[in-house]
């Protein structure tokens, strides 16, 4: 076969072709998974912030109790990689995976339900839902703030 042949040209070209088209795929893949990952995991998360939720309460002293912890054990492992957090005020309980730290939200995070990236106690990325609601009596209500992460990783 002679190099200038048009056979072997078009051979290349469809072999070059057919190359960029599965790496096309792969990326297009990869961003999809990461997607739907990302998604699966707030709905989690959610999940768990409203199992929370449900069993938050506050002391006396305006600090907010919890009746009895989620049951995964990753909550209970220092840097676990899954953590929980609710706020009321400046009171803040914390799960014992944050061990000494707390979740920073940075100046984005607001009083609305969100899903964000958030810094990890150890400076991974979290993925991070934030849930606020109110409790007590009509009229004397607490505001506080669920949030429930998850380390990327």
């Amino acid at each position: 076969m002679r190099r200038e042949s048009l056979r072997l040209r078009l051979g290349l070209a469809a072999a070059a072709l057919i190359a960029l088209a599965l790496l096309l795929a792969g990326v297009g893949l990869t961003v999809i998974l990461d997607q739907v990952l990302d998604a699966r995991t707030a709905d989690e998360l959610d999940r768990t912030a409203k199992l929370i939720a449900g069993r938050v309460g506050i002391a006396p002293d305006g600090r907010p109790t919890i009746s009895r912890e989620p049951p995964d054990p990753r909550f209970a492992t220092p840097y676990g990689g899954l953590y929980w957090q609710v706020e009321a005020g400046s009171q803040v309980l914390r799960s014992r995976s944050l061990w000494d730290k707390s979740l920073d939200l940075g100046p984005g995070a607001g009083d609305a339900p969100a899903t964000m990236e958030s810094t990890g106690p150890d400076g991974g990325r979290l993925i991070t839902i934030v849930r606020p609601l109110e409790i007590g009596p009509r009229g004397a209500e607490t505001g506080l703030r669920v949030i429930v992460a998850e380390d990327r990783r």
